[in-house]
């Protein structure tokens, strides 16, 4: 595995260095961090997979002395190293940013904070890579997108509509008030759910997969 998580850094290096260098200059334009974040959650699947798509990776790898199991294995235990020094990084530059910059309109990350928009972002990106394992690049790619744009609004008009029927914003905010009072007993659990259904639905999926 230790071979196939060098691969994915080295493939992501153009990403890698957009990260390093974007975070800090959003800080200096007073700028909060967090859309360079949420761009990264959302452009990191796509490069994930856009670099072993076009080389025809997997084809390769999986004819070398290596399971397929593996194969997700690294894609999944990359992807949360990789988001959480990534997350540290923007921890670090938020609050030296704050310390130096006197001119910042907007308020310091807290832990709590952090951590949160950390685990969102890991069940985003891990909801994600069953479909780019499972379909083609391509397909994968433009559900990401649609899915992202049209997703939220979809949503909360079906709320909207159930809520009418079953008043079950009332049960949503009481969800909220749980998370607010106790958000790491919530979403810790939650996020270890969410990545291991994914882990074990994108291991399914790959070792039926023709690669052919």
């Amino acid at each position: 595995m230790k071979a196939l998580l060098k691969k994915d850094f080295l493939l992501n290096q153009s990403f890698i260095w957009t990260l390093l260098l974007m975070l800090p200059l959003s800080y200096v334009i007073n700028v909060s961090g967090m859309p360079v974040m949420v761009g990264i959650m959302l452009g990191f699947v796509i490069g994930l997979f856009y670099y072993d798509n076009q080389s025809g990776m997997h084809k390769f790898v999986v004819s070398l002395p290596i399971t397929r199991k593996e194969v997700i294995h690294a894609k999944y235990v990359y992807s949360i190293i990789f988001m959480f020094l990534a997350f540290l990084y923007y921890y670090f530059v938020d609050q030296i940013a704050h310390m130096v910059l006197n001119y910042l309109d907007h308020e310091p990350l807290t832990f709590t904070s952090w951590f949160m928009f950390y685990l969102i972002t890991l069940m985003v990106i891990t909801f994600y890579i069953p479909f780019y394992v499972k379909f083609t690049f391509m397909f994968a790619f433009i559900f990401q997108i649609i899915s992202m744009v049209i997703g939220p609004v979809v949503l909360a008009g079906f709320v909207i509509w159930l809520d009418v029927k079953t008043n079950i914003l009332d049960y949503i905010n009481s969800f909220i008030m749980i998370i607010k009072n106790r958000p790491f007993l919530v979403m810790i659990p939650s996020t270890i759910v969410v990545i291991f259904i994914s882990w074990f639905i994108s291991i399914r999926i790959f070792l039926k997969k023709d690669l052919t």
